[in-house]
């Protein structure tokens, strides 16, 4: 008998009562849920104009990038469309490409003036010069002008003037008439 009346005892104590007010908050919360999803579908509609903003930023850079690489190329076809009219301007100028990889070729274009394509200067660009144009430009030179024997067009020579500076060659983009 008294084991029945210790554990009739321990599940009285395990049976904890529990008030009316616990119950009624649980049934209202769950009422509740089912009319929260309208507020969490406004920050999903607010993720879901985010990523439309991004995807259309995204569309938006491909474009100018795509303009930018179509304006660059098409610079680049009429800057190898007046070197070629000459044997000479276009050999050294595809020499130039070889030599220095396309990326040189292109910074030079991107960096053109109005009359004249600056290159940059190495021991195999003296090279190219001298079988291009037969003229050799030494070390020692300080400024040196030369022109194509075909369509007289010009080029020049300048050396570092400091430390700091780099060799640099220019070249006419277009032929001038002269006199």
């Amino acid at each position: 008998m008294t084991d029945d009346y210790t554990e009739d005892a321990e599940d009285k104590m395990n049976e904890q009562p529990v008030p009316e007010a616990a119950v009624e908050a649980e049934v209202k919360g769950a009422a509740e849920i089912g009319t929260e999803p309208a507020t969490e579908v406004k920050p999903a509609a607010d993720a879901v104009q985010e990523d439309e903003a991004k995807v259309i930023k995204s569309r938006q850079l491909e474009k100018q990038n795509k303009r930018k690489a179509r304006r660059r190329a098409a610079e680049m076809a009429l800057v190898v469309s007046w070197f070629a009219a000459c044997g000479r301007c276009s050999f050294f100028l595809a020499g130039y490409k070889v030599a220095g990889g396309e990326e040189a070729l292109v910074t030079a274009v991107a960096n053109r003036g109005k009359h004249w394509l600056p290159l940059s200067w190495t021991r195999g660009i003296a090279n190219l010069v001298h079988k291009s144009y037969g003229s050799r430009v030494d070390i020692d030179c300080y400024h040196y002008e030369g022109c194509c024997s075909e369509c007289q067009r010009h080029f020049v020579y300048r050396a570092a003037e400091g430390e700091d500076d780099l060799p640099t060659l220019r070249i006419e983009l277009k032929t001038r008439q002269r006199q």
